[in-house]
Parts: structure tokens; sequence; C-alpha cells
């Protein structure tokens, strides 16, 4: 498999170098994304591709049902670097439809630590909005709804960090934005309180 993966490796350098020979020396120059992207880990959600972007454009952080955990360093970490150092101009949190950790979080599938830990809080959100999500027939739909809804609170999350304040209060033009990528149909959609 292993070599596969390297020989798909040496097939896009290739290819790279064909299109443009001064692409890697223009990534080994540095990076300056004007976005910071907050996704999920789910292997049918890549950021760039969706977008339609190439390397060097995005700042990436991407984890289990694209959470915004205050208490998770990692997290934190790519946050503050992506506004104090690369001072991005727009954080994008982008959840999607049939995300496995919201289905586990609304299913309440019994799982082990770390995982549990982790998607409780999306457990607690469905609890929040039991009428709304009852309201929908199709168990996939309201699992999909809840996946927007989640997007949603990560963005009011990352509202409440110290360094959005801080960059705030020096006036750095910084813009947050919840997504939703649909599977089925390959669009991403803006997503917006109700």
């Amino acid at each position: 498999m292993i070599e596969g993966l390297l020989a798909n490796n040496r097939r896009w350098i290739t290819e790279k170098n064909a299109e443009n020979p001064s692409f890697f020396d223009t990534l080994a120059a540095g990076q300056a994304p004007k976005i910071l992207w907050i996704g999920c880990a789910d292997s049918r959600a890549p950021a760039e591709q969706l977008l339609g972007l190439q390397a060097g454009d995005l700042f990436v952080h991407r984890n289990v049902a694209n959470r915004v955990d205050p208490q998770d360093p990692n997290c934190l970490s790519v946050i503050q670097y992506a506004i104090e150092v690369l001072k991005v101009e727009h954080i994008i949190i982008c959840g999607h439809h049939k995300c496995g950790g919201v289905r586990a979080a609304y299913d309440r599938t019994p799982l082990h630590d770390p995982i549990a830990t982790w998607i409780a809080p999306i457990t607690a959100l469905a609890e929040t909005h039991t009428t709304e999500l009852n309201a929908i027939a199709d168990i996939d739909d309201r699992c999909d709804r809840l996946a927007e809804l989640h997007a949603l609170q990560q963005v009011q999350i990352l509202q409440s960090l110290p360094f959005l304040k801080t960059a705030r209060d020096r006036h750095q033009p910084l813009q947050l934005h919840a997504l939703n990528y649909r599977i089925r149909s390959g669009k991403i959609v803006v997503l917006e309180n109700s």
C-alpha cells in the first residue's frame, strides 16, 4: 500500500512541475493563507478540493465533527497561530451532512473515551434542540440538521475565544463563517442562525 502512495506522490510531483515549474519553490518560500478552515476529519470532506483551491491557499484544522473545544490545546494552537501569526481574515467552520460523529452523538452510540467525551457536547446540543429535531421525520435529515446546528454553535464558541477579542480590539479584519458541505450534491452552503 505504501508503495502505491509513494508512486502517487511521484506522479503528483511530475504533474505539478509540468503545470508550474516554480510550484514547489513558491510553497517552500512560506505561507500566507487568508482563510482558516476548521472541518471534519471525514475522508469525504477534503477542504482544498471542495473549494477548488491549491496547497498553500488554506490553513486547515480537522477533527471528528469539526469541533472547536476551548479545552483542546491542539485546536486552540491552530486558531491562535492563524490569527496572530498568519493574520487570516476568515475563519470557516464547515460541518457536513452524513457526519458519523454527529450521528453517533445523536444516536448516543455507546463509545469509549476519548471519542465519547469528544462528541458529548453534540449530544447536549441535540437535547437543546429536541423539539426542532423531532419535527423532522427522517432520521438522516434530523442528523443532517444537527450537523448544521453544531457548525453554528462552533462559530459561537469561536467568538468567545480570547485571541478573537484581542484581534478585534486591534481592528484586525476577521470574519467568521458557518458552512455545511452536502455530500449528496457536493454543494457548500452558508448557514445562518434562525
